[in-house]
Formats: structure tokens, sequence, C-alpha cells
């Protein structure tokens, strides 16, 4: 890994040590052969001279700054070298090199379109958060778990368990000049002098979204298979038995880097498909931060340096992702000059789109579908109309979309019912006309949106449409030839009014009339993430929805009067951190008897099943307005003392009120028994679990969705419970209480954003 840290040097010294070897090598030639071979000898030894004047050329133009190439005359043994630059800067250049030797004897070496790259180095961080990381872990004591969900990896060195973590490298640009490549991963525990082996996956696999458990029907990779269905080749991953980069032995709390550097130009290069990462512990069990890790700072990252071409500009494009919780209103604009009062659709359209006699402008523009006129309108990113209407084919239109690629690209799309004749009508954008239609009956009932799905994660529908079905709340996807490719059943809602593709992902954005929400879910139908819409001033339900493909702003069409809300999550959040007003444990081991130390809270189970329970009780709804936006509210505790093994440990709401001086296993408060009997008093719900390992410090737990009900007032604020949701054992975590050590508190921060 040091070779890989001084890559700067490293072309110096390779070069150096080639012109030593030649120097060498012709000297000996010299003296050897010059009264056996003569003139042919010279010939040969001028032309090994070139050649090295040829490699000493092609490593100097990169560090030239891509202007003013040159190599002037150089001497090597009883030569020397020179070389010249066609052109002199930029990329690509032809070199030709000329060696020479005393009596005048030279020879040339040429190579013509030679790359010539900046010696400027940017780098780029890949370092996803949950549903766009894949990481997981494996067990051979539980072989058909999946770890999808989990927030932490823990290979082992025995090796019955695993890790497994992979990238997208979509984004490392084909002709960038990759220098060095390093994955790293934040051990939250790890034994001392211990490392971590790497070797390449062999096969496809899921991730899968399982928390690890037995109840959990397994959707990911396993012990047994890669996707919970199809077997591996070899139980335990298929995998490289060759080890391609391991970690210095550094112990818990500290940064672990693979150099991966050879990988990574295997897996660009397409020597070897890109399948990730298996992960082995050395020395002992390992506990690692996945992209579900609660600190996004911590999560798994691989940092890749490389170079641009002289001349071209192959810095990683601006790009944004679209899933995600807006917390501000960016910009509100009508358009009711066009006539869409009601608009049944809204697209992003590129510059240079002619819609009649419009055109695009740079940035691009938004074109409209009003089913009452009806008529198709396009708009600058202003809300001003550009040009005049065009006629939209009849029917009740309820969606259009830009058609990016593929057999119909640059034209419109609209999703609309005739009567009994459900259609998709292919539109030429010049004057309107159907070019040709794509029948929908059979397959939806009430067309309710529409969307072109270009680049996803898994390849499975790129280039094809989507169509939303609002009486099934289904999406079923089409190829541009007219066939149908499958069905989802999102479970969206029973009034979906828009659909739009999260680009890049499996995922689609909703307006959801039936709740005036604004919904991200994935292509199975798992809700990713939601929103109210009357949080941002809507006064009426959406009726279409877009993404804009620059800023990844969401863009809502509301009902009444052609108004749009386009929604983002800029900085500025306000930040408040509430310390606990009340907090305790209770003990099921000993049931009627509050604990004997206020100083701490435990959280523990027993093979008795006697469990320790956490309560912390927090006025949230004080430090928040009223009406407020929660974008984020994270508990945060301070583990001081672990024993056993790691363990998971849930956050649940409290449903009834209780006392911090008398609550016990038994009892809300001195003679009130909470209502559902003995340890009751808390929502079964797992609101999100994380790994407390045997190792001290701050744990964190996102309970975003009930500061929220606290903050609206849908929900009383009883509080919250750290319950151990993993069996076996006798494992006990100590947190510090309102009582305890200073500045180890427990403490509730809500990022909000007043409206």
């Amino acid at each position: 890994m040091s070779a890989r840290r001084g890559f700067v040097l490293l072309p110096v010294v390779l070069v150096l040590a080639v012109l030593a070897t030649l120097a060498l090598a012709l000297g000996r030639q010299g003296s050897m052969t010059a009264s056996a071979v003569g003139a042919a000898a010279a010939v040969d030894r001028a032309g090994y001279l070139a050649e090295a004047g040829l490699r000493h050329a092609t490593w100097l133009a990169s560090t030239q700054g891509c202007s003013a190439y040159g190599l002037p005359s150089t001497p090597l043994g009883q030569g020397t070298y020179t070389a010249t630059f066609t052109p002199t800067a930029g990329s690509p250049v032809d070199i030709v090199a000329t060696g020479t030797l005393p009596d005048g004897t030279s020879r040339r070496a040429m190579r013509d379109a030679v790359p010539v790259y900046e010696p400027t180095v940017q780098t780029l961080v890949l370092q996803p958060g949950p549903g766009v990381g894949a990481d997981t872990w494996i067990r051979l004591d539980h072989p058909t778990w999946n770890y999808g969900a989990h927030n932490v990896l823990q290979p082992e060195e025995a090796g019955s368990q695993r890790g497994l973590i992979a990238f997208d490298l979509s984004s490392v640009g084909a002709g960038w000049r990759i220098r060095a490549a390093r994955l790293e991963l934040h051990a939250i525990s790890a034994p001392v002098g211990g490392r971590l082996e790497a070797t390449p996956v062999l096969a496809p696999w899921t991730e899968g979204d399982c928390p690890g458990n037995a109840g959990c029907p397994p959707d990911g990779a396993t012990w047994l298979s890669s996707d919970g269905v199809t077997a591996w080749a070899d139980a335990g991953g298929d995998h490289d038995a060759a080890t391609v980069a391991s970690t210095a032995g550094l112990g818990p709390g500290a940064w672990h880097v693979l150099d991966v550097t050879d990988l990574v130009l295997a897996w660009r290069g397409g020597a070897l498909a890109n399948h990730g990462l298996l992960l082995r512990g050395v020395g002992g069990a390992f506990t690692i931060a996945t992209s579900e890790w609660s600190v996004a700072e911590l999560r798994p990252r691989l940092v890749v340096e490389f170079s641009c071409e002289c001349g071209t500009v192959c810095a990683p494009p601006p790009t944004c992702d679209a899933r995600y919780t807006p917390t501000a209103r960016v910009d509100r604009f009508a358009t009711v000059s066009g006539g869409d009062g009601h608009v049944a659709g809204l697209t992003a359209v590129p510059a240079g789109f002619v819609l009649g006699a419009a055109t695009a402008p740079a940035g691009g523009a938004w074109v409209t579908v009003d089913p009452s006129e009806p008529v198709l309108a396009m708009y600058g990113r202003d809300g001003s109309l550009l040009g005049a209407t065009v006629p939209a084919p009849a029917g009740d239109l309820a969606g259009v979309t830009y058609v990016a690629g593929g057999l119909h690209q640059g034209r419109l799309a609209i999703a609309r019912s005739n009567l009994l004749l459900d259609d998709v009508a292919i539109v030429d954008p010049g004057d309107g006309s159907v070019v040709t239609t794509i029948a929908l009956t059979g397959l939806v009932t009430d067309p309710a949106g529409i969307t072109y799905i270009g680049v996803t994660a898994s390849a499975v529908h790129d280039g094809e449409l989507a169509v939303a079905d609002g009486a099934a709340s289904s999406v079923v996807y089409l190829t541009q030839q007219g066939g149908p490719r499958g069905v989802a059943y999102l479970g969206f809602g029973v009034a979906p009014a828009g659909l739009a593709h999260v680009a890049e992902q499996d995922a689609f954005l909703v307006a959801d009339a039936a709740s005036a929400h604004g919904r991200v879910v994935d292509f199975v139908g798992a809700t990713l993430h939601d929103y109210p819409l009357a949080h941002f001033g809507a006064i009426g339900a959406p009726t279409a929805v877009a993404i804009d493909p620059l800023t990844c702003d969401h863009v809502h069409g509301i009902a009444g009067a052609g108004e749009y809300l386009v929604l983002n999550e800029p900085p500025g959040a306000t930040s408040v951190t509430v310390s606990a007003v009340a907090d305790t444990y209770v003990d099921a081991s000993d049931p009627s008897a509050p604990p004997a130390d206020d100083a701490e809270l435990v959280v523990a189970n027993s093979n008795g099943g006697a469990r320790r329970r956490a309560l912390l009780r927090f006025d949230a709804a004080a430090a928040v307005p009223a009406g407020a936006f929660v974008t984020r509210a994270t508990l945060r505790v301070y583990q001081f003392g672990h024993s056993g093994a790691p363990i998971d440990v849930g956050v649940h709401a409290m449903v009834e009120s209780w006392d911090e001086a008398t609550a016990t296993w038994e009892e809300a408060s001195a003679g009130t028994a909470w209502t559902g009997g003995p340890g009751a008093g808390l929502d079964p719900l797992v609101l999100g679990t994380t790994t407390l390992p045997n190792a001290d410090g701050w744990y964190a737990w996102d309970v975003t969705a009930l500061v929220q009900e606290w903050v609206d007032g849908v929900s009383v604020e009883h509080g919250l419970a750290l319950e151990h949701e993993s069996g076996g054992g006798s494992p006990r975590a100590r947190i510090d209480s309102r009582e305890g050590t200073a500045g180890q508190h427990p403490e509730l921060v809500i990022e909000y954003v007043p409206l």
C-alpha cells in the first residue's frame, strides 16, 4: 500500500530503473561486440537508445502540464537520445525518439496517438447511504438469514462469517487514468492487531432487505444463496481463492484501508466482472459500519484518485439523487397562460427540444399536457410560456413523458383513456400528431401517469416506459415496441396522479392524490421516502409530478390553477439538541423494584429470558415550532460498558405515561400497572435497530417519523424504549443516564424546517 501512496514518484523510479538497466546493457554490449559485430551492432545499440528515449518521453509528457512538450539530448551509456512531440501540447501526441552513438550512428523509434494525462490528481469519493450501498454479511450458523438491512457487517477469522460489499463504478470515467483506489471501512470494533482480507466475488448477488432474523423471508444473499433463491456454486459465497488486499493491524474506532487499485482497473477495463469483494477477518471478529449506519460519515467509502487526459474534462459530472425527503420549497410558479389549469402530465425536456415552433433553451424546459383543451405546452424553468401550444391527441389524458432514447427517441409518450381502449400515444412534438400507439387494454385499468425509464441500477427496465395504474396501485412496464415487460404492485395509494423515474436508480417518484403526498418507491413497491405536500403550501391534490434532471428538484403539479411546487433539501435546516427530561430502566428479573443506580441505563437479556429495558423521555414538541417539517431526528446515547457478544438494540415508541422514579417491569408508576401487563407500555413496532458492540462510544437511532408525529400532535409523546432484539447468551449494555457522566447524557438531535 505504501507504493500506491507514492504513485507520483513511482513513474520516476520506474523510468530511472529502466534507463539504468539499458545503460548497463549498452555498456556491456559495446565492450563485447565492438570488434565482432561492428556496424550492425552499432545500429542495434542506437535502436536501444531510441527505445529508451521513447519511454522517457512518454513519461515526461505527463509531468509537463499538458504544454511545451520536449525532451532535449540526454546521455545514456555510450550515446544520447532526444525526442520530439507533434503537437507540443494537448493529447494525443505522436512521439519520435532518436538514439545516437558517438560515431554518428542513429536510429529512430516512433509511437502514434499517445494519450497524455494531466499531472493534477483529482479524487472521487463513493460513499453511498441506505438503499444505494450494497453491503451485507453471511453466516454459517444461520445459513438462510439475510442481513442486507443490518447496519454492520461482522467478518471473522474462522471464516464462518463473511462480509460482502460492492460499489457502482458507473461514475468512474472510461477515459480516466486511475492513479490509486482505496476501500476504507470504519471498524466499530476490531481485534487488536487484527486485519481484514479481501478477495473478489465471482458471481452476482443481492443485498436484500432483512435485518438478520429467522422471521424475515430472505430476499438477498445468505450463506447458501446469492439472492435468497439462487444457490452459490460454493456455500459461503463464490469468490477467488487469492487475497487481493489486506489492511494493517489497526484496532477499533479506526479506518481500515485496503488498496484495491489493480482490482478497480480490472473492473473498469472489463477484465473482471464487478461483483464486489468478500471480506474476512484475521485475528478475531470485526464489526464494520455499513451503508445503513446512522452516522453517514462512517459508512464504507471507495476513494478513487485519477487524472484527466489533457484537453478533456473528465471530472465526475455533477450528479444528484432524487431519493430524498424534501425539506423546503425552493420555487413556486404558475403556468395558467397555456390553458393548463388542470395539468395531467409534466415532463422535463432537454435544450434544443422543439414543440411546435418553440425550442427549449439552454438548461431545458418543461412540457405539460392539459386534457381540458387538450393541448401540449412548453414552459421555461421560470414558468414562462415558450411559443404557442400544440394540439394534444384526443382522449382522457393521464400523463406525458419525454422519450430520451430507444425506438421513439425525441418524441413524447402520452398515457390516455379512450372509452374502453386505454393506450399510450407516441406523439410527434412538431405538430402533436400520433405516430403510433401501444395498447394498454388488459394491462392497465386506470392510467394515472407515465414515465420513461433511463439508466437504472439493475439495468432490468432500461429504455422502457412505465405506466401507473390507479385502480390496481401498480406499474406496468412496456417496451417501446409495445410489448408488456412485467407488472409491479407498488401499493402507493388508491389514486396516484403522476409517475417519474429516479435517474440511475430502481425507483419512482409518485404523486399520490389520495393522501396528497409525494412518495419515492422502489421497483418492488417499498416506500423509501414519503412526505405531505401540505407542508410546502399545497392547497390541492397533486395532478402530475416530474424530476428536474439538473437539480433533482421534485416538481409537483397542483390541482386548481396550473400551479407547480418545486421542492428540494437545501442546507440551512435548524438543529436543536434536546436533553432527556426523564430516564430509567426496568428489570424483568426484579419486576417490582426500580433500579438501584440512577446514573446508568441497562439494556440486556439473559438465558432465562429476563430482560432489562431502558426508558427515555424528551420534551421534543416544546423544542420545535408547531407545524415545522422534521427533516431528521436522531436518538443518541453513550455506552460506557458492555459485557458479552454484540447485541441488536431496537428503539420503540412508548404508548403509556410512566414515572421516572417509580416505574418497574410491573408498574408504570407507583400503584399503576402497565395496561398490557408486566413488561408492556411500548409499541411492539421496531422503529430502527443499532448494534451495540463491545466498544464504548456514542450510538444512534433514526426516529424522524415518530418525532414528526409528536410535533404534529398525531401521537402523544410518552418517550422511547431501547429493547434487546437479538436472542441467546447473556449480553448487557450499560448506558449513561441523564444523571451519569457529564457530556455523555442521552440526547435527541432534531433538524427541522419551520414552515
